[in-house]
């Protein structure tokens, strides 16, 4: 009798699957109701003061530009809206399920995290930089942030396995491939359903590796792949990206962007986002 692949061992054990703790569920639905103050949120969030400190950290990240620390959730909600209150929601979110040891991408045990928040940044950045950006930066940072969101549901059976994927020389979702059976962009894909992400968030989680992308996400996808691709080659990777000059040059004219813009650009993305890594 054969192994089951990894693939059918998460489908066949819902487990496996990560979930949204349950103060971050309620958050969640909270930003989508009409009508809610910022002293509702305090009130939930403040039963998990953990989460609350890892919100502000992120909260105050230079890449918010807020002349003065905010020191509440109510001042930050204030201060960057619901559709902000959602990223950095996500973002603390994730920083605890990346607070693990994951040697499989990274011998840091911060890799996914750091390359993680890069990437969000930076999307979050460009979004707001680009001309005519048709695309809305918080989103975009959920996105950015989330891109890799399979990594979590393929790490541990790549630790338990001794692969380190972090340095060779393969494109990291064809060695996941090879290795699992199954790439991090499809397994994110079954987390991002789990965790309800809206679509331009689930295409960009993925569809980011592969060039054909559905026309009217295009420019989401060109946002974090450029993001990716950045934030890897500035020390702040987890795994080998694919080279592909052509669909670099795809996602460039997709953003209006010539190389000199683009070096320009890079230059603003560096010091925002370094700054915070």
């Amino acid at each position: 009798m054969r192994e089951a692949t990894v693939k059918e061992k998460i489908q066949a054990n819902p487990d496996l699957i990560p979930s949204l703790p349950d103060i971050v569920t309620k958050a969640l639905q909270l930003v989508d109701k009409p009508g809610v103050s910022p002293d509702e949120f305090e009130e939930l969030l403040s039963q998990d003061p953990p989460l609350v400190a890892t919100m502000l950290k992120i909260a105050n990240s230079p890449v918010n530009g807020f002349a003065h620390e905010k020191e509440s959730i109510r001042d930050a909600i204030i201060g960057i809206g619901l559709n902000g209150l959602r990223s950095i929601l996500m973002g603390s979110t994730l920083k605890r399920f990346l607070g693990r040891q994951f040697s499989c991408y990274g011998k840091d045990p911060k890799t996914l995290w750091r390359h993680s928040m890069a990437v969000a940044n930076a999307a979050k950045l460009m979004s707001r930089k680009l001309p005519n950006s048709p695309v809305n930066a918080e989103e975009m940072f959920v996105a950015g942030l989330l891109h890799d969101l399979g990594k979590l549901l393929l790490a541990p059976f790549l630790t338990r396995m001794g692969e380190d994927l972090s340095a060779g020389p393969e494109p990291l979702y064809l060695a996941e491939e090879r290795l699992l059976g199954i790439n991090h962009q499809e397994a994110g894909g079954i987390v991002a359903d789990k965790w309800n992400m809206k679509p331009l968030v689930k295409a960009v989680i993925t569809k980011h590796h592969y060039k054909a992308c559905p026309p009217d996400l295009r420019y989401a996808i060109a946002v974090v792949r450029l993001a990716d691709q950045w934030a890897s080659e500035n020390g702040m990777g987890a795994g080998s990206l694919e080279k592909n000059p052509e669909v670099r040059a795809e996602d460039l004219a997709t953003l209006g962007l010539d190389e000199a813009a683009w070096e320009d650009l890079q230059e603003v993305l560096a010091e925002a986002v370094f700054a915070e890594v």
